[in-house]
Formats: structure tokens, C-alpha cells, sequence
């Protein structure tokens, strides 16, 4: 038996505005800000998934259209959690930033 492992990791976090994809619609360019760490943004969760490292979280988020900030935090095996959420702590009225011991929160910059 055999097992073929897939990994993409992501060097840099500015990805190029006006991309098209295949389907013509427009892509975003986004920029994650300065992680700001033992904080989670709470109550504005998109989706949760299990990822091998932090590029592939920053990766969902920007394939995600109503992310606009992750939690990354320690799984079991490994692996980190990532929390994608349409909310971060400069969205307005926003005061859902909440302390998480070995998690990090990173908010994007549209571009």
C-alpha cells in the first residue's frame, strides 16, 4: 500500500488582484495583517477544518469569499485547527476578539 501526500504551502501572502479564474469571475488579492497571538475571534465562525500548517489555512481563507480573518490553533496529531471567519477585530462594532491560549488570529487587508 501506498500513500501519496499532497502539500501546498504558501511563501508569500499577497496573492495577485485581477486574477480571473477559469469560471471569468474576478479573484481577490488579500494581505493577512500581523498575527496577534492567545486571541480567537468568536461567534462569527464560517467553517472549521483540520490543515498540516498555517499556509493552508491562509489558503482556504482566501478561497472563501466571506472570510476575512483565521484562527489557528493546536489540533491533536499534529495538525492545527483553522477558523475561518466574516468577521475581525477591525470589522465595525466588532468586539469579539476574545483571549485563546496558543492560538493566533490573523486578519486580512483587501487589496
Amino acid at each position: 500500500m501506498s500513500c501519496f501526500i499532497f502539500i501546498l504551502q504558501l511563501y508569500f501572502c499577497i496573492i495577485p488582484s485581477k486574477a480571473v479564474a477559469q469560471d471569468g469571475e474576478e479573484s481577490r488579492a488579500i494581505v493577512f495583517k500581523e498575527p496577534i497571538r492567545d486571541k480567537v475571534m468568536e461567534g462569527h465562525l464560517i467553517r472549521l477544518v483540520e490543515v498540516p500548517h498555517q499556509g493552508s489555512c491562509n489558503v482556504l481563507c482566501y478561497m472563501e469569499p466571506n472570510c476575512v480573518s483565521i484562527n489557528l490553533g493546536p489540533s491533536q496529531g499534529g495538525n492545527y485547527i483553522c477558523e475561518l471567519n466574516n468577521a475581525s477585530d477591525e470589522s465595525p462594532g466588532s468586539s469579539d476578539l476574545q483571549s485563546k491560549q496558543d492560538y493566533i488570529h490573523l486578519s486580512i487587508e483587501v487589496k
